[in-house]
């Protein structure tokens, strides 16, 4: 494969620390097989199979530390020959209050929710958030973490330090966080600007590829042909 110039320098400034990144390469073929080991039943594994699609799961997922990615560093790697999608998320792992109690909070960055092309974020009540709100999953509630519904208000403590107010627009589900969510962490969703408005940045934390072939050979080499 072949890239340009502005390719290639838009997939090695993302990767250059890799002493502080993670790669980590998953396909849909392993993640099936994965689920069919536990699998209770031939049911639950369909079942499990048609959730991996709906969500339209990553192929391919780099974590890095926060890093200023533009509008045409994305438009560039998803040019890539094998990338068939790609998000960049910002996300910010802080605490908030659940009510009287402080607990462990993930904000994950859901831009365009309108048309979402990799990890969709399913909005299961409510309406879609803007600047200043969040969409609480419903695995929050689940867990016994937190209960919030749609006009409720979540204090989340930004990277300065202060307690930030946000308003719960409704519940949404996806694969994106269900470790976290499985583990306690409270997770809710929020739009790019919102994000940036509690770290007080705009960095990216998080890329999220889907592949044309996403068997794992090609998976790596997409990954390393920067």
């Amino acid at each position: 494969m072949t890239f340009s110039a502005l390719t290639h320098k838009s997939w090695t400034d993302l990767t250059r620390r890799r002493a502080r990144s993670v790669f980590a390469v998953s396909t849909l073929a392993i993640a099936v097989a994965s689920v069919g080991i536990f699998a209770i039943s031939p049911l639950m594994d369909r079942a499990m199979n048609r959730e991996v699609r709906s969500s339209k799961l990553y192929d391919v997922q780099l974590s890095m530390s926060p890093v200023k990615v533009s509008p045409a560093d994305v438009r560039a790697i998803g040019a890539l020959p094998n990338v068939r999608a790609i998000v960049a998320r910002p996300w910010f792992m802080t605490r908030a209050y659940a009510g009287t109690q402080r607990v462990r909070a993930l904000v994950i960055g859901a831009p365009e929710l309108n048309q979402q092309r990799v990890d969709r974020v399913t909005v299961t009540s409510g309406g879609l958030p803007g600047r200043g709100t969040v969409l609480t999953d419903i695995q929050n509630a689940r867990q016994g973490v937190w209960s919030g519904k749609a006009g409720d208000t979540l204090r989340i403590i930004s990277s300065s330090g202060a307690t930030q107010m946000v308003r719960v627009t409704g519940e949404a589900r996806s694969m994106i966080a269900s470790d976290a969510a499985a583990g306690g962490i409270l997770v809710v969703y929020a739009s790019p600007a919102t994000v940036a408005h509690l770290t007080g940045g705009s960095e990216v934390g998080m890329m999220e590829l889907r592949l044309n072939d996403r068997s794992p050979g090609a998976a790596s080499q997409t990954v390393a042909a920067g």
